[in-house]
């Protein structure tokens, strides 16, 4: 085991701006068709962990970064009795993920700092198939673990990929419509999951020519257009910013890289303040995601690299460089979009998953600034699961979203914890 790791590109951020009352988490669940084996799951956890060492780290604080310090405490699994995504202290040199189970759910909750969701999933689809396989239930010829060249893999992807001589991006900053939601002080979130039939999922994307991704981000654009609307007339104020979704890339296909850490972006799909329909708003998504090419990521992967080389941030010693990056986050960072949204597609998963996992669940926590409300979806097993995080009770836009889908023929089941 390495005595310290670097953070990638995108860790850094995250661990500059958490503090003690926020941290950038995200959370992978499973709903098993059996209870949940308290003994059997902390074997599952220890045989991944002995895999994935870079997982159980703390974060420390350099001279001019921070860094993970290998964490010689064993992460223990929890019997789940918080919120979701309920607040992570990571700078007490606490574990940066924790295993949760409750009746037949098995959950991981990760520090964005050491991984995304596509890393995330990795390790969870690990910790999943040796739970299953300790149980009986799989086989272990296709252990994930055996698949997975730690050493290659466990890299900054942003570095290894970044062209400096290509360019970089000049993203719009727009002042997006913020969600009035009224917030609560607890510890954690509420999550709203709709689940839906993936076939006619994927028929409904096919009849407006655009995929699965693409279909719901532009229902969600056009669900939260109708709250904006709606709150315009209660309050007899019309909100002129125009609503904006923070869609999420997961850059490992596109670059034909396969990375444990972080490695994603996002682009700006912005809604403007005239008239919409759903069909429009459709058409508009579709072509907004064909701008989305390589060279636009690329340019994105460029634009974090060179940022984190300038002269400043590599000689700046951090404890005058954090206050800055915090300042710079809480002023602009999460203002930029209404909503930001994950959508984790089909789930890449071992065939005897289908017969013990009823569905796949993801979440992203609520920003520290701005935003209240976040966005993902799975796919598995022919069920697609959207969620949405929030730290309000309120629904509104929860429910317009779901009725659009609705009214375009699908049936959706919704679960509130």
């Amino acid at each position: 085991m390495t005595s310290w790791y670097k953070l990638d590109n995108v860790g850094h951020l995250y661990a500059c701006v958490a503090n003690s009352k926020w941290s950038g988490i995200f959370r992978l669940s499973a709903v098993l068709q059996q209870k949940v084996n308290q003994n059997i799951l902390q074997q599952a956890l220890d045989c991944t962990m002995s895999k994935f060492d870079f997982h159980n780290v703390r974060l420390r604080s350099g001279i001019f970064w921070h860094y993970f310090e290998p964490n010689k405490k064993k992460i223990v699994v929890q019997n789940e009795c918080n919120y979701p995504c309920s607040l992570m202290d990571v700078n007490r040199q606490r574990h940066l993920l924790r295993v949760l189970y409750h009746n037949c759910r098995i959950s991981v909750e990760f520090f964005h700092a050491i991984c995304d969701g596509g890393g995330g999933w990795l390790f969870f689809n690990c910790l999943l198939h040796k739970y299953l396989v300790l149980c009986g239930h799989c086989d272990g010829l296709d252990d994930c673990i055996k698949f997975i060249d730690y050493d290659k893999e466990n890299f900054d992807a942003f570095k290894s990929t970044a062209d400096l001589h290509f360019g970089k991006l000049c993203r719009k900053t727009p002042k997006a419509y913020l969600i009035d939601y009224k917030t609560c002080q607890s510890d954690g979130y509420w999550l709203t999951h709709g689940e839906m039939n993936t076939n006619l999922l994927k028929a409904l994307a096919k009849k407006y020519s655009v995929k699965v991704g693409q279909l719901l981000t532009a229902v969600l654009a056009f669900g939260i257009y109708l709250y904006k609307q709606d709150r315009s007339k209660k309050l007899f104020a019309k909100k002129n910013e125009p609503v904006v979704v923070n869609v999420s890339y997961d850059l490992r296909k596109k670059f034909g890289v396969s990375a444990l850490r972080n490695f994603f972006s996002y682009a700006l799909f912005e809604l403007s303040d005239k008239k919409h329909t759903l069909d429009s708003v459709i058409a508009e998504v579709a072509d907004f995601y064909k701008k989305i090419d390589s060279d636009y990521l690329l340019k994105a992967i460029n634009t974090n690299v060179r940022d984190q080389q300038k002269l400043f941030n590599r000689l700046v010693p951090l404890c005058i460089k954090k206050p800055l990056i915090n300042y710079a986050y809480n002023a602009w960072g999460e203002k930029l979009a209404s909503i930001s949204f994950s959508n984790y597609g089909n789930a890449d998963v071992p065939a005897c998953f289908a017969n013990h996992i009823v569905r796949l669940e993801s979440a992203n926590g609520v920003a520290k600034v701005g935003r209240v409300l976040e966005c993902s979806s799975v796919s598995f097993n022919d069920k697609t699961v959207l969620t949405f995080c929030s730290k309000s009770k309120d629904t509104l836009v929860e429910r317009i979203v779901f009725g659009q889908l609705v009214e375009l023929g699908l049936q959706v089941g919704v679960v509130r914890n």
